[in-house]
């Protein structure tokens, strides 16, 4: 999954910028009822239609200028200064660690690396192994017997509250380009709890002002069907 964010981030712009070719813009005027002019001499019409074409193939170039500084070498996708901040909410069992250094494998083999190469500012959600056994406190509430349990309880209330503390740093550091959740496996369902009803405080804003998106990556938002089998975890 190292280059999975690069590859759902990859702009459609590229692929609008390669099909504004000459003959593309040609085309447009001939449908808009816009008239060229063969030769000389030119009527006021057709050097109107000529300017008109001119500003298109000028907007092309500069949309192909804009392209090229957002996709690397090896055409993958540059994050821009514009962008908003990523933050990484890890997944059931998962350290913060595993998204920097996996099985031990280095920083050039993180997730970390594979976007931050790419212009993306990352914050990973601070996240120690054993802190999952907080969830073991959910037998403690009644609402885990009567089955009637929330992501806020005592059992997952705390990865909320982790969550939410790293949306408000990144939102700091980001400013006005905002940030977008990254939540892999768990950490996607549980995001959808971080952002709740998006009233929360963040700063001077609130979490539907600050939070731009949502990205989910192998997140369990729906149960298996009934006939999976008992080896469909």
């Amino acid at each position: 999954c190292r280059n999975f964010l690069a590859t759902a981030f990859v702009l459609e712009i590229s692929r609008t910028a390669e099909a504004f070719t000459v003959q593309n813009l040609l085309s447009m005027t001939q449908r808009s009822g816009i008239r060229l002019a063969p030769r000389f001499p030119l009527c006021g019409k057709q050097i109107r239609a000529c300017q008109h074409t001119t500003q298109l193939r000028n907007s092309a170039v500069s949309l192909n200028a804009a392209t090229e500084s957002l996709v690397s070498k090896d055409n993958s996708v540059m994050a821009s200064i514009t962008d908003p901040h990523l933050v990484i909410l890890p997944g059931f069992g998962n350290a913060d660690v595993d998204y920097k250094n996996p099985f031990g494998a280095g920083m050039e083999a993180s997730i970390l690396n594979a976007l931050t190469s790419r212009g993306f500012q990352v914050h990973i959600m601070p996240l120690k192994r054993y802190e999952w056994l907080n969830i073991l406190r959910g037998i403690f509430s009644l609402s885990f017997w009567l089955g009637n349990m929330t992501p806020y309880d005592l059992a997952y209330g705390w990865y909320i509250n982790v969550a939410r503390r790293a949306v408000v740093e990144a939102s700091a550091a980001a400013g006005d380009a905002g940030v977008v959740l990254v939540g892999h496996s768990a950490g996607g369902w549980l995001g959808r709890a971080v952002l709740g009803d998006g009233s929360w405080p963040v700063g001077a804003a609130t979490a539907k002002q600050a939070i731009r998106g949502l990205v989910t990556l192998g997140a369990p938002h729906r149960p298996p069907p009934a006939d999976a089998g008992p080896d469909v975890a």
